[in-house]
């Protein structure tokens, strides 16, 4: 499956079965975790690595691993992610990565190369990202590549149950 360009710094790929002790640098830091239901178990991490497969075998796209090009190390995830929040379909921009590599902006280049993959190569006329309000560094990405706060969801307006924040942003050629 095709994934999104490299950039200066970043390379990206799909994610695989031998990602799952990559992805537990994530899922079990409860800092890295805090804006999530919970941390993940080595269980729960398979899980996610199937569904991301799954979503690359019908979709196209997903969540790709982002590595760092210098050294090929482990950075994070990130990519586009199929949603349906009151009956719409929508293409989420997600990103989670390595505490230990926050504040070097490859959140931000990264998810930047996922939104121009989404609207060059895959035609989207939109792209969204659902934030906890509480998620200061996520807004701050979002907002660094383009997007605006679009509305709050209530909890009983959407399948996490809780209040979040949709930020948006719309293709610059894309018709009204």
């Amino acid at each position: 499956m095709p994934c999104p360009a490299a950039t200066d710094r970043l390379t990206f790929r799909e994610l695989s079965d031998s990602d799952v002790d990559n992805l537990q640098l994530i899922f079990s830091d409860p800092i890295a975790m805090e804006h999530y239901p919970s941390t993940k178990d080595v269980a729960a991490t398979q899980e996610w690595i199937d569904w991301s497969l799954r979503n690359y075998e019908r979709r196209g796209h997903g969540l790709w691993a982002v590595m760092l090009s210098r050294t090929g190390e482990f950075l994070g995830q990130c990519g586009l992610i199929p949603q349906n929040i009151r009956g719409l379909d929508e293409i989420e921009v997600g990103y989670l990565f390595c505490r230990s590599h926050w504040g070097n902006g490859y959140a931000t280049e990264a998810a930047a190369a996922c939104r121009d993959y989404g609207f060059r190569q895959l035609g989207c006329e939109k792209l969204v990202s659902f934030i906890n309000p509480g998620n200061e560094r996520s807004k701050r990405v979002a907002e660094r590549v383009g997007m605006t706060l679009e509305k709050i969801l209530l909890p009983e307006e959407n399948l996490w149950a809780k209040e979040v924040c949709v930020f948006s942003i719309t293709r610059p050629d894309a018709s009204n």
